[in-house]
């Protein structure tokens, strides 16, 4: 399933897989900013351009707002780029992907809201390289992935305001020599457009989360005096446990 929010006020969810592994073309919105019952949320369904030869689907995709916060953008491995009026509830165009792009499932994207580039690790070149593609021109570039992030799926990734940077944790690597499939992924990384340089983050704390797969990471925001911001993250994957976890971003 894929999910973002536009300024911490709407929640958009599209596709994914349900309950009995069947696959589904779902799209939803959730006013964030409005009261209602946890047990009952109040989604509202969004137009599935089913009456249009614009039609993104599948359970394998990102989502991700454009610079200009006027649209979503749907970014399928295998189906192609998508653009999707919110005001106006309606499919716009799509384009395929480049030619380049890697043809795997578990990859995510990732958008820088200074320069509106969308990035992908793993989405290029059979996963040596990462995907940077510009949305409004349809041009990409392919930087390669450091030796140690090669190949790198099912992770987790989103954009950091305060570091300037996306984040990107765990995931696990796939082995396209099939000797061993996949291997976890423990290490926390940050991404800079700027410098274009990737760097670990050392963690701390008393209570650290166990990296996962398919988990959810999103930066948030949590008003500790009047002028102060605390930054944090939260995730949870494929687990028993509902608890969520907290980085200081500062």
């Amino acid at each position: 399933m894929a999910y973002v929010t536009l300024d911490e006020s709407t929640l958009y969810i599209k596709g994914g897989y349900l309950a009995d592994g069947s696959s589904t073309n779902q799209f939803y919105s959730l006013n964030l900013r409005q009261d209602w019952e946890a047990i009952n949320p109040q989604w509202k369904a969004l137009n599935l351009g089913l009456n249009s030869k614009i039609l993104p689907s599948g359970p394998y995709h990102s989502l991700v707002v454009s610079k200009d916060k006027k649209s979503l953008i749907y970014w399928g491995m295998e189906q192609g780029v998508y653009i999707y009026d919110i005001a106006n509830d309606l499919w716009l165009s799509q384009r395929p992907s480049p030619n380049t792009t890697t043809q795997w499932r578990g990859l995510r994207a990732v958008m820088n809201p200074e320069s509106g580039l969308i990035y992908i690790p793993s989405g290029a070149l059979n996963g040596s390289s990462m995907m940077v593609y510009d949305p409004v021109t349809g041009d990409s570039q392919t930087p390669p992935m450091p030796i140690s992030l090669r190949g790198i799926t099912n992770y987790s990734v989103t954009w950091s305001t305060t570091r300037n940077a996306f984040l990107l944790y765990g995931g696990e690597f796939y082995h396209a020599d099939m000797t061993q499939r996949y291997t976890a992924n423990t290490a926390f990384y940050q991404y800079s457009p700027d410098t274009q340089d990737w760097t670990v983050i050392i963690e701390s704390g008393m209570i650290l989360p166990t990296p996962g797969v398919n988990s959810c990471l999103v930066e948030g925001e949590r008003t500790v005096t009047p002028s102060k911001l605390c930054h944090g993250y939260f995730a949870a994957g494929h687990s028993l446990l509902t608890i969520g976890h907290l980085l200081n971003n500062s």
